[in-house]
């Protein structure tokens, strides 16, 4: 694994550091240097003689250290964890990944958010070409010089569950520290591209994948950023075993409609509540290069626009709602909100929040609509899946 620092090239050189597959993005002399990584010997402890490091112990409560956590984009992105934006092919998730770590890198707000910077790591798992150039499209849009930034991007993708090359990246992380300082943010994009052998769908290879990001987070309490395909079947979750969401600390799911509007939506964080969503148009951007034939050369950013509910339809067939079902939703899901907000009261994690039938049916029914109807509205929601009943509880999708 070798990482080469971000850096945008002069108007005359441009081309020839785009477009000619030469994005080692200079001092591509210092690979050649880096010493190799050195051998660790992880001998057991004796019985007899247990290691301090992994002795089992308790400590009283009032012994705890608390502290607040510490944001890189507050409230979207806390310090020291493992988090995860998935979606479907073309929906913006890289531009996403690449709106984060270019600010985190620059310290530039992210849309009107506080960032703390600090160095980042791309580990891209796609050609350096195409990452390149919207990393000069953000450059431009944003009016930051990437040129002194402590950016950096890996030019090969990393097989995470490959001993060897997990020992070669953190041996390469370690190398950029002493360069510009411990990595703040690492963003790994795509885990697909990024998991090496094994298989996405396995709880044991997704548990050995789960265990190398999280070893190259505590290596220096850095943010580890996976980005993710949506499952084949199932849109409303990240793709592969199920372990993956249990062990991440944030989750962001995005969409695009059919008007090309992106929302970004908060499906989980661990320990604190879950953002307001935020909706992005794709626009385009033209760079200062030509291709062979003389055409402008363009990529493209994030804009974000006004965040708007998108058109109630059905995500099975999707037709629109009717005017019962939109009600009947809209009841569902302010329910499903109080009810959040009641667990996080209690510090009872809002993931576990559901809503009563019996109480959303009581709801509905103040609202208008007899038992008949309700009954037919909830099948009819359930089908279209927008909602999921759990026994005698029910949550919106």
């Amino acid at each position: 694994m070798v990482y080469r620092p971000w850096c945008l090239p002069t108007s005359n050189a441009i081309e020839d550091e785009l477009l000619a597959d030469k994005v080692d993005l200079l001092i591509s002399d210092l690979c050649d240097k880096w010493p190799d990584p050195p051998t660790v010997k992880n001998e057991p402890p004796t019985v007899d003689q247990p290691s301090s490091k992994t002795r089992f112990r308790f400590v009283h409560i009032a012994d705890l250290r608390l502290k607040p956590p510490e944001f890189l984009i507050k409230p979207w992105l806390e310090k020291d964890t493992l988090s995860l934006s998935f979606g479907d092919p073309g929906c913006g998730k890289s531009f996403f990944a690449i709106d984060i770590a270019a600010s985190v890198a620059t310290g530039s707000d992210f849309h009107g958010m506080t960032v703390n910077q600090g160095p980042v790591i791309y580990i891209a798992g796609e050609g350096q070409n195409g990452i390149g150039r919207r990393f000069m499209a953000w450059s431009i849009v944003h009016g930051a010089d990437l040129k002194t930034a402590p950016l950096y991007l890996s030019t090969v993708p990393l097989g995470l569950c490959d001993a060897d090359q997990m020992q070669a990246a953190m041996d390469a992380v370690e190398e950029i520290a002493q360069i510009a300082g411990p990595s703040l943010l690492i963003v790994i994009d795509t885990v697909a591209r990024n998991f090496g052998p094994g298989d996405e769908n396995s709880t044991a290879d997704m548990g050995r994948f789960i265990a190398a990001a999280d070893q190259i987070r505590s290596l220096y309490h850095s943010a580890v950023h996976l980005v993710h395909h949506t499952g084949h079947g199932d849109k409303k979750r990240a793709r592969g075993s199920m372990a993956l969401k249990g062990a991440i600390d944030a989750e962001y799911r995005l969409d695009k409609d059919q008007d090309a509007i992106v929302r970004v939506k908060a499906t989980k964080m661990k320990d604190a509540g879950l953002p307001e969503p935020m909706a992005f148009e794709i626009r385009g951007v033209d760079l200062p290069l030509k291709d062979a034939d003389g055409d402008t050369v363009n990529s493209a950013v994030l804009h974000r626009v006004e965040y708007t509910q998108p058109a109630a339809t059905t995500r099975k067939t999707g037709h629109a709602l009717g005017i019962n079902q939109r009600k009947a939703l809209e009841i569902l899901e302010r329910l499903y909100v109080a009810e959040r907000k009641s667990l996080m009261r209690q510090g009872i994690r809002p993931e576990t929040a559901r809503v009563s039938i019996e109480r959303w049916g009581s709801k509905c029914k103040e609202a208008g609509m007899n038992r008949q109807t309700v009954h037919r509205i909830k099948a009819s929601l359930e089908s279209g899946g927008l909602i999921e009943i759990e026994d005698s509880h029910v949550i919106p999708l």
